[in-house]
């Protein structure tokens, strides 16, 4: 709070009754402060009357570990009553108070104005960034802050970051006054900072790695190649770069200063291998010690020849060289249906799952490097009618599963992996009585010592949505075999008690294809309590003739 005093004859004076200053825009009165000059008392109106610290004198870029004055112009300090001004600087650098002894001069031509000069101190900060703003505020000694302008900050920077080789350092603005500093560990450094010999010229390019390894004999293919000291700009190397010989066209778009050059080759007369060369303009010439392969990839093969045209059967395509460029840019096709790429790409092989053809028919597989093909002439690979199921029997099973299942339909010998799945829909209405009598019911031992054999229970680690709704949490899964193109022979999966007291469904997965168990028998399938099989009594005489039945209970 300020009060504020006139007496007739008298200088106005002001007194701070706090240890901190505010000050609020005063709109509708007026402030008389001030001092008697050359002209006489003067008058100064609302906030701007105020003592503040208003912006920094000079230059608010400052190097780091270098001794550094800072200059601060603020106004009104002559309305505090102390004659003795007697100032400190503080910086805010990483949540960090740094506080430097403060001198405060008036400035003879304007009486409401005074520099601060913030004394000599190295100021640095830990974070990796090329710049770092710091607050500056300016406080009384052991007292209060002055009140500053929101935007008084000074720019630390430090030429070592971001600038790990010389021509890094040399692309860094001037107004850093950042060199490359010589000597047994050169670096980027503040030019008052260098004890070592400044080099003006940067050393010879060193690539560190090229990607890919790689390429079609027809070119196009683009070579990343990572390094140091590859140029200051694109067209230090625009025309320089070589690839087993064969000169690479750079793009300037996709260069970065002196660690990146990004170019795409040209097409050779024929397979070779060779390495990398960069040669920065007014510098020597440079090789990689990764050598780049022309290639000419072959398809040979792929297996199986045959599928179902709603696709989901994974194929293995076979050749010489697949692996050309980079995997992520092979894509491939048969006939003109995608071919979802599913495997990593070998050499000799790469595996895809098909997608679904309109029609069935033979189609040519296409492997796509880019824009350049390569064809499976021969054979064709051949989209057949779909699988159908018309039946399956029967429709129980014991919770521990392995129940043979029936499956018989058409067309069934394309499909490449069959399975049996059940899903377990939770009902919560059920009483916990009845979830109860159920667990003693498949206990593993009864009281009596009655047991059950049990297995580990198989669940799905991620669920498959099969024409349900919503996916349930709980599924079962087991792989079925294919006996001929009518016949499918499942076992049932393996649950756990718990399924008892809840709503499943079962369905048939054929690759791609989902039937429901429900649509293709009259009784829906169900699971039951595992048999519990009593002790033979030793005592009990059992007769047994060949061919007859011995009663168990």
């Amino acid at each position: 709070m300020l009060l504020i005093r006139a007496e007739p004859d008298q200088v106005p004076w002001v007194e701070a009754q706090s240890a901190a200053l505010a000050y609020e825009p005063l709109s509708r009165s007026w402030l008389q402060a001030g001092a008697l000059g050359d002209e006489g008392p003067y008058i100064s109106w609302g906030s701007s009357a105020c003592p503040c610290v208003e912006k920094v004198q000079g230059s608010s870029v400052l190097p780091v570990q270098v001794e550094r004055k800072i200059t601060l112009l603020a106004r009104n300090l002559h309305l505090y009553q102390d004659a003795e001004l007697d100032y400190e600087c503080v910086l805010v650098i990483e949540g960090q108070t740094v506080v430097v002894d403060a001198f405060v001069e008036p400035d003879d031509l304007n009486l409401s104005n005074f520099y601060i000069t913030c004394q000599l101190h190295k100021y640095t900060y830990l974070a990796p960034m090329e710049e770092y703003s710091a607050m500056v505020y300016v406080k009384r000694r052991n007292t209060f802050h002055v009140d500053s302008s929101p935007n008084l900050y000074v720019t630390l920077y430090n030429c070592s970051v971001g600038r790990s080789d010389c021509s890094r350092c040399h692309t860094a603005d001037q107004k850093y006054g950042c060199v490359w500093c010589g000597g047994s560990i050169a670096k980027c450094l503040y030019s008052d900072s260098c004890i070592e010999q400044v080099q003006q010229t940067c050393p010879a390019p060193v690539i560190h790695s090229i990607e890919p390894l790689s390429g079609l004999l027809e070119g196009g293919t683009l070579v990343t190649i990572s390094g140091s000291n590859l140029g200051q700009k694109a067209e230090d190397i625009l025309h320089s770069v070589t690839v087993a010989g064969v000169p690479c066209v750079v793009i300037p778009e996709l260069y970065e200063v002196s660690s990146r050059i990004v170019c795409r080759t040209k097409s050779s007369s024929g397979e070779k291998e060779g390495l990398v060369s960069v040669k920065v303009s007014g510098g020597d010439l440079r090789s990689s010690s990764q050598t780049f392969s022309y290639q000419d990839p072959f398809v040979m093969a792929v297996s199986p020849e045959r599928g179902p045209k709603a696709g989901g059967t994974t194929l293995t395509i076979s050749g010489r060289k697949l692996l050309t460029g980079l995997p992520s840019d092979l894509t491939i096709t048969v006939g003109r249906v995608p071919c979802k790429i599913v495997s990593e790409v070998q050499i000799s092989s790469v595996q895809c799952v098909t997608g679904s053809s309109g029609e069935a028919g033979s189609y040519q597989v296409t492997l796509h490097y880019g824009s350049t093909l390569r064809h499976l002439h021969t054979p064709l690979y051949s989209y057949t009618h779909n699988p159908n199921i018309t039946n399956a029997w029967p429709a129980k099973s014991f919770l521990d599963g392995g129940r043979r299942i029936s499956v018989s339909g058409h067309n069934l010998d394309v499909v490449q992996k069959p399975q049996m799945l059940v899903n377990v829909f939770q009902h919560k209405s059920l009483s916990e009585n009845r979830r109860k009598k159920r667990r003693r019911r498949t206990a593993e031992q009864g009281e009596d010592g009655e047991w059950t054999h049990r297995k580990q229970t198989r669940k799905l680690p991620d669920p498959v949505c099969c024409k349900e709704p919503f996916c349930p949490a709980t599924q079962f899964l087991e792989l079925c075999e294919v006996n001929n193109s009518s016949l499918i022979l499942c076992r049932s999966p393996m649950v756990n008690s718990s399924i008892l007291d809840s709503k499943i469904t079962v369905h048939f997965l054929l690759d791609s294809l989902c039937f429901d168990f429900s649509s293709l028998s009259s009784q829906a399938f169900s699971y039951e309590p595992n048999p519990i099989l009593k002790p033979l009594d030793p005592v009990k005489a059992y007769r047994y003739n060949p061919g007859s039945f011995i009663q168990l209970e």
